[in-house]
């Protein structure tokens, strides 16, 4: 990833006007989890982006580095108790839910979108968000992934109601 980041930053210089080389570096800095400078990159990417196909393009990838934040996020509050983990779930609700605003046919964001509600235990906001990623799953294996965590988001809604 490191290598991809340092090409990256050789067209900016050699190009600073193309905004979907910045939404690529960010990207790659989401990705080694440095998403301050992360956004930073997604920002002037979306300002140098023309509209149409590269805007689109350039869309996907800022939600694809909010899914990068928020998976961060979950991962980092997986060991912990709830009540240490609620700051960590509601970051990654936040980064998850700016993903889909970015790109609305996101399924991943929509699918991780859901398992922060369920680790809440807001079962209707998850069952909703993941009703949704079926509905924009593109394919068989996209549609087959949200039904797994909606069957695993009834079950953790029935042992909550024992």
């Amino acid at each position: 990833m490191v290598q991809a980041i340092e090409a990256y930053e050789h067209v900016i210089e050699f190009d600073a006007s193309r905004g979907e080389a910045f939404a690529n570096l960010g990207f790659a800095l989401a990705r080694t989890r440095r998403f301050e400078r992360a956004f930073e990159m997604s920002a002037l990417a979306l300002e140098l982006s023309h509209p149409g196909a590269e805007e689109a393009r350039v869309r996907q990838l800022i939600a694809k580095t909010y899914v990068e934040k928020g998976t961060s996020e979950l991962e980092s509050a997986r060991s912990m108790s709830a009540v240490e983990a609620r700051p960590r779930v509601d970051a990654a609700i936040e980064a998850f839910e700016r993903a889909v605003a970015f790109d609305p046919q996101q399924v991943d964001a929509m699918a991780h979108l859901g398992m922060a509600w369920t680790r809440l235990n807001v079962f209707e906001r998850a069952f909703e968000t993941l009703q949704r990623a079926l509905e924009v799953s593109r394919t068989e294996a996209e549609a087959k992934r949200v039904n797994e965590l909606l069957a695993q988001t009834y079950l953790k809604q029935a042992r909550e109601n024992l």
